[in-house]
């Protein structure tokens, strides 16, 4: 566990290992075994677009021992496709029934595709780690990434849908009541759009609230709503996030002071479990925040400003997703952040691993079309690392040369008119053997090639004074490099003559 000071009288929270249930689980295990976290994904998703209406359910895995800064980035492949479930449709005459038989259906295939990972929490599994060393592994599960619906389907509480075998009953250390942690992209931002915005335009009106939306300033990077927010459809997560930024600041002198209380103490809930890092102080203010809300939200209810779909005024507070916000306090304290468990990236990863093969198929039998594509993928993959993996002994070896002075000597530090990558622009008039100081390694998957920047400001600073190429690029301050991608229009001035044009006296 993580403290602010050696007393430990502040838990830190961040990454999944920071909370009490990998400490707990850990625990359980055999001495000296390994505590594999498994992470799973489970939403429906379009695969067609347009035509036949096809939908399924994309089964994704990952690990919570992976950082959260390269979980979160969906260019990494954190999240790995290992089912693709297809939504039956059932003849029998009752709906509820038709539900029924499909949640069990969920459930035997969760059941035999998951069988192996429950296997080996309960029995443990030999596996090699990057250097090769032999480990002890245990495999928990330890987040469902899923919305309320689905969580509702796969807790089976109280058997209510029928499943009197859910697929983690035999699973070891998991409990539904954890591993179904809160998920911002619904319970958050969702929410924000389908209840408090609505609360805020019913208040202000849709005129008003659209006019002022309309008049504000055009942010780079924010969407500007020039027709306002009233009328959106298929509103996106990050149209969500740009509303949040705005609506109390139009809506404040529009409404009543209680119910603008009750709207910002729910918003300063929503960014304070946004926050990657949380102690036990923050989770003080979490819980300070959500209590306001509930001692101010009567002003809404009593102004008739809760309607529901279909116009009607709602005098209840019967939300789901707001009953749930009272897990998140207990979430952070088992799980860690929320963060980590957003649905933005599974989302990305189903437009990678669903939609993007199913463009490339005839439109017919969407599955085995998919299947065969990943696999190619994967083996492409695997050959770009393993080539990209030969292509760099060159400079793994230069890494560890301790003469330095016999890497210049074959160096080029020359910069051709062709190069437009971002290399360094040296003078032509610099003259050397030819070859890879300016050579970008490219990685598999990787979008953009990198250059070691290193590597040229090492060999810069052993050249003679007098040859460097000016203006300097590159700087190196023990372990960073800061290298300037510009072209000038000074490119050498005196002390004076800057003081004199920049009429800086005391330069």
């Amino acid at each position: 566990m993580v403290y602010t000071t050696a007393q430990r009288l502040c838990h830190v929270y961040s990454e999944w290992a920071t909370g009490d249930d990998a400490w707990n689980m850990q625990s359980a295990l055999p001495k000296g075994a390994a505590l594999l976290g498994t992470i799973l994904s489970f939403d429906k998703t379009n695969v067609s677009t347009m035509m036949g209406d096809r939908v399924t359910h994309p089964l994704l895995i990952s690990l919570a021992n992976i950082c959260m800064s390269t979980q979160l980035k969906s260019s990494l492949n954190a999240f790995v496709l290992i089912a693709l479930l297809s939504v039956p449709k059932f003849i029998y005459k009752k709906k509820h029934m038709r539900g029924v038989l499909e949640d069990h259906l969920i459930h035997e295939c969760l059941d035999i595709v998951l069988c192996p990972l429950k296997v080996a929490a309960h029995k443990g599994i030999i596996l090699s780690d990057p250097v090769r060393h032999s480990c002890y592994c245990f495999t928990p599960l330890t987040s469902y990434i899923v919305d309320t619906p689905e969580a509702m389907m796969l807790a089976a509480k109280f058997r209510l849908n029928g499943i009197n075998t859910p697929f983690w009953l035999d699973w070891p250390l998991s409990d539904p009541s954890h591993f179904l942690i809160p998920e911002f992209l619904h319970l958050i931002h969702r929410k924000f759009y389908n209840h408090d915005a609505k609360w805020l335009i019913c208040a202000v009106s849709d005129t008003e609230i659209n006019f002022q939306f309309s008049v504000l300033q055009v942010i780079t990077g924010f969407h500007h709503f020039h027709g306002g927010i009233s009328k959106l459809k298929q509103v996106t997560g990050r149209a969500q996030h740009d509303i949040q930024h705005s609506i109390v600041v139009v809506s404040t002198d529009a409404v009543p002071s209680t119910m603008m209380t009750a709207i910002r103490a729910l918003m300063d809930f929503q960014y304070l479990v946004q926050s990657p890092i949380i102690d036990d102080i923050q989770l003080t203010h979490i819980s300070t925040a959500l209590e306001e809300f509930h001692v101010n939200k009567d002003a809404i209810t009593d102004g008739r400003f809760c309607h529901g779909q279909r116009g009607g005024v709602i005098e209840n507070w019967y939300i789901p997703k707001l009953e749930l916000m009272q897990s998140i306090v207990p979430s952070i304290r088992n799980t860690g952040v929320p963060l980590q468990w957003t649905a933005d990236t599974t989302k990305h990863m189903h437009i990678m691993e669903i939609k993007d093969p199913a463009h490339s198929s005839n439109n017919n039998n969407y599955n085995p079309q998919i299947c065969r594509h990943l696999d190619h993928t994967n083996k492409c993959c695997c050959f770009d690392l393993t080539m990209s993996l030969l292509n760099n002994m060159t400079d793994l070896k230069w890494q560890g040369s301790d003469d330095v002075g016999d890497v210049n000597d074959n160096i080029d530090l020359d910069a051709d008119d062709d190069h437009n990558d971002g290399d360094v622009d040296f003078d032509t008039d610099v003259n050397h053997d030819i070859p890879d100081l300016l050579t970008m390694s490219k990685y598999p998957r990787h979008p953009h090639p990198t250059t070691n920047y290193f590597k040229i400001a090492k060999v810069l600073q052993h050249r003679e004074v007098g040859t460097v190429p000016v203006p300097l690029h590159l700087f190196i301050i023990e372990c960073t490099v800061f290298h300037l991608a510009y072209d000038p229009s000074i490119r050498n001035i005196s002390f004076d003559d800057a003081a004199i044009k920049f009429g800086l006296p005391n330069l």
